[in-house]
């Protein structure tokens, strides 16, 4: 209910935080609280809000977060409604132990997010990752326009 939603929104902040840990810890935190707010439309909206943030971190400098984000992104895409996404997110290439590669997963992706979402989503989606442009890391501002291209592109 509406405790699920203010915790997700006051654990925001925390995935673009610099401390390495506290960022990993943030995206364990939101992938157990996924297990809680199944067909709650206000925490779904969370969900899609959060949807970017984890995508561009699942290509994190750093193992931990990394890892973190790719297990949120599974506990995250089942909730969606896509047997696709959960197909793509499920392979040997996502395993969080795994490093990424990053172009080659997103353009597949980007184009199954498009497919499933509508223009309201797309743009959404497009709009968060912006954000992301402006961010310390330049991994993290690599990944955002990455995926940022992929969506337009398709």
């Amino acid at each position: 209910g509406p405790v699920l939603v203010n915790v997700c929104l006051r654990l925001k902040p925390a995935f673009e935080n610099r401390n390495d840990k506290v960022r990993a810890n943030a995206f364990t935190l939101f992938g157990v609280l996924l297990n809680f707010g199944a067909g709650n439309d206000p925490f779904m909206e969370q969900l899609n809000l959060a949807l970017p943030a984890l995508l561009v971190h699942a290509n994190d400098e750093v193992r931990e977060v990394r890892g973190a984000a790719k297990l949120a992104i599974r506990h995250l895409v089942p909730l969606m409604g896509s047997q696709t996404l959960v197909d793509r997110f499920n392979t040997k290439a996502f395993d969080p132990d795994i490093l990424l590669d990053y172009d080659e997963f997103m353009v597949n992706v980007a184009r199954e997010l498009v497919e499933f979402f509508d223009v309201t989503q797309q743009n959404l989606l497009l709009m968060s990752l912006v954000s992301f442009f402006r961010s310390s890391w330049n991994q993290i501002r690599s990944n955002a326009a990455i995926l940022a291209a992929y969506l337009l592109y398709n």
